[in-house]
């Protein structure tokens, strides 16, 4: 299974990170992968979220692979949806420097 949090909020209220939570909770080690993501939300639109460089929008990407690196330290976490041309930027955040 591959979790993806940030796909599964319903309303600008939900929390990927306590999505995430109550899927390792659930599902455990039948999850291989984790999709992480930052976005912002827009209740005007049919596609409410946009997805946006980690640490400009709304996720708190950092606790979410925190999330992901407590439940499996050597799982896959990848950037999903990355916006082109910004793989560069990604990688220098210092929390993504740790992993």
């Amino acid at each position: 299974m591959i979790i993806d949090p940030v796909n599964l909020l319903q309303t600008a209220a939900d929390s990927e990170s306590a999505i995430l939570d109550a899927a390792f909770s659930q599902f455990a080690d039948r999850i291989v992968a984790v999709h992480l993501k930052d976005y912002r939300w827009h209740s005007d639109r049919n596609h409410k979220i946009e997805t946006v460089v980690p640490g400009q929008g709304q996720g708190n990407v950092p606790e979410m692979l925190r999330l992901a690196d407590k439940a499996q330290p050597f799982g896959i976490k990848c950037l999903d949806e990355l916006p082109d041309g910004m793989l560069d930027r990604a990688l220098a955040l210092p929390w993504i420097k740790n992993v």
